[in-house]
């Protein structure tokens, strides 16, 4: 998995077309046809993502819902910032770190 950021627009395509993975996330948001339309990771991949999102949620709640809200909700920046009542430019900082957390666990799970 080589850009976190497509592995997860993949993962997220993925999530959005499972109905069963939505109802879990317990959101009566909808997730936009655009969302759906991207392509989509393997299963393998998916499971891989899914376990380390589980941990993130266990450790970082907010760090966690910032992921789910961007990839699988496809929420922009701007929406995102006046939810949490801050600049755009602030939650792409927040993203990343988000972001980087994923690719670090990812890196010591030494999965391939």
């Amino acid at each position: 998995m080589e850009n976190i950021s497509k592995t997860l627009e993949e993962w997220g395509s993925w999530v959005a077309n499972d109905q069963n993975a939505i109802n879990l996330l317990n959101n009566k948001e909808l997730v936009p046809e655009r969302i759906k339309l991207r392509k989509k990771c393997s299963h393998h991949n998916a499971n891989i993502i899914n376990d380390l999102m589980k941990r993130l949620m266990a450790h970082n709640k907010e760090d966690y819902q910032l992921l789910i809200n961007y990839y699988v909700f496809g929420k922009t920046f701007i929406q995102l910032a006046k939810y949490d009542q801050c600049s755009d430019t602030y939650i792409g900082k927040k993203l990343k770190k988000a972001e980087g957390m994923i690719e670090g666990m990812l890196i010591f799970s030494d999965i391939n």
